[in-house]
């Protein structure tokens, strides 16, 4: 069973038993979404992230509904537009992204869609857990890499370094934990693991949140 990087993120994101998403900065859910599907299409080599710039290198359909909904966000071919620009516009289009992510977990078996009722006429969706077994899996890879030295696929390297940066890795592991392996964490996202490109594409991905969610800030 294949599981996208974004749905990862998301599955880090949720609390297993209540299905809801943890409590994250102002964004940094929709950043963190955003950028995992525009890191899988520079696998694909549908985009290129340099410099500061983004560049769609193909229209050609990606074969996943997701993702080709994504590429529809993006530049025509040939073109090309600030990262930061192209990060924020995607990250506001990631509302109508989610639940199609989420719908597939739910098919996958990996989550189960309920509701939570409040102020008694209200209600929310929810998706607690259906089976842990893929969402311990995620954790435990994450642990082995960051503490016990284990290299990570490229796969798992995206996904730390996301994690990483959008502050989804508070709730698995205390604050002394977190910078105990802020050096592993840095060393992952340069460029002895990470193919040349690839590392770049997520530093450049890494700037752009810093800096833009900065930006909301101020």
């Amino acid at each position: 069973m294949e599981i996208r990087i974004a749905e990862q993120v998301l599955l880090l994101a949720l609390n297993e038993t209540s299905g809801k998403i943890y409590p994250l900065p102002d964004q940094y859910l929709d950043y963190a979404i955003a950028g995992a599907l525009l890191m899988e299409l520079v696998f694909k080599e549908h985009v290129r992230l340099h410099q500061g710039m983004l560049k769609t290198l193909t229209p050609a359909p990606t074969g996943d509904a997701v993702l080709d909904k994504m590429m529809a966000l993006l530049p025509v071919q040939g073109d090309s537009e600030a990262a930061s620009v192209a990060l924020a516009d995607l990250a506001a289009h990631t509302g109508a992204l989610t639940p199609l992510l989420l719908e597939d977990l739910v098919k996958k078996g990996v989550l189960e869609q309920g509701s939570y009722r409040y102020l008694w006429f209200f209600t929310e969706p929810t998706f607690p857990a259906h089976s842990i077994a893929e969402t311990t899996a995620i954790k435990k890879h994450i642990r082995e890499i960051l503490f016990q030295g284990r290299t990570p696929t490229e796969n798992e390297a995206v996904l730390i370094g996301i994690a990483h940066v959008c502050n989804l890795l508070s709730h698995l592991f205390s604050p002394e934990d977190l910078k105990a392996a802020e050096p592993r964490i840095r060393k992952l996202i340069r460029f002895e693991i990470i193919n040349h490109v690839l590392s770049n594409a997520l530093g450049e991905f890494q700037n752009t949140v810093l800096t833009t969610v900065a930006n909301i800030g101020m």
